[in-house]
């Protein structure tokens, strides 16, 4: 006797034929995933941003803070502070 699993609410079986992410793909901290999935010119914007350290002249991670929030993509100041000072899962060549 064949069983039949009605579709309930939202669910969906198209979910079964998405691929898996890749296990091997590195870590990024939300920031690196944040500056990972941007485009340019917006990411080479932030980039430059947090790259500057605030005692050279740059942005304070505050106001780094404040601005990521106007644009939509909230991110606290220590999460930008750990970022900047690669202090996170970032590989190197991610972390500003």
């Amino acid at each position: 006797m064949e069983r039949f699993y009605p579709l309930k609410g939202n669910m969906s079986l198209d979910a079964l034929l998405e691929p898996l992410p890749d296990r091997n793909a590195p870590k990024l901290c939300k920031v690196g995933s944040i500056i990972d999935s941007l485009q340019d010119p917006y990411k080479s914007a932030l980039h430059n941003l947090l790259i500057v350290s605030y005692d050279d002249g740059g942005a304070s991670d505050e106001a780094i803070a404040d601005r990521m929030k106007t644009a939509g993509l909230p991110v606290g100041a220590r999460t930008i502070y750990q970022h900047r000072k690669k202090r996170c899962a970032c590989p190197e060549q991610v972390a500003a």
